[in-house]
């Protein structure tokens, strides 16, 4: 044996889509949608309140969200679970 060969029963192929996040143009999908919802909703509050070119603003907030996101992404692709974990850590566990 070569070492290149599977062994049957023992080694088998992972595609990839069991193993990576979901992302949706580079960002969790979870937070895409968020973006992308709270974008429109402040819009349409903007817009009813000023009736002006001001409701384009939440838009642009939200591109250089995603544009924040993608670098997070980048970073590390858990970004967000170890941000949720970091916050509910206890400072009283003594840990290492």
């Amino acid at each position: 044996m070569n070492g290149n060969e599977d062994i049957p029963g023992y080694q088998a192929v992972i595609h990839q889509a069991l193993t990576r996040r979901i992302t949706t143009a580079g960002v969790p999908r979870m937070w895409f949608i968020l973006e992308i919802i709270g974008a429109i909703f402040f819009a349409f509050v903007l817009f009813s309140a000023f009736h002006s070119w001001v409701a384009v603003v939440p838009f642009a907030i939200a591109l250089l969200m995603h544009i924040g996101f993608m670098l997070l992404m980048r970073w590390d692709a858990d970004f967000d679970s170890v941000l949720l974990y970091s916050v509910r850590y206890r400072s009283h566990y003594h840990a290492g």
